[in-house]
């Protein structure tokens, strides 16, 4: 069905999000696939690991600029 990571809807579009809402509910492999495919980002781009590692650098860079 294409439901993988999630789906957009169009800000103020009530009735574009009860539609994405329902078809995600009438397929439940795609809500599990988008619950795994979710959490699989959140570990890889939110987690404490993945900030000390890709974000740090760049805030201490942008501290070390603002001292200049």
């Amino acid at each position: 069905d294409g439901l993988k990571q999630g789906v957009l809807v169009e800000p103020h579009d009530c009735k574009g999000l009860a539609d994405s809402i329902q078809r995600v509910l009438d397929y439940t492999d795609a809500m599990h696939t988008m619950g795994t495919e979710g959490r699989r980002l959140f570990k890889e781009r939110f987690t404490s690991v993945y900030f000390e590692n890709h974000r740090k650098g760049s805030l201490i860079d942008c501290i070390d600029a603002n001292d200049k």
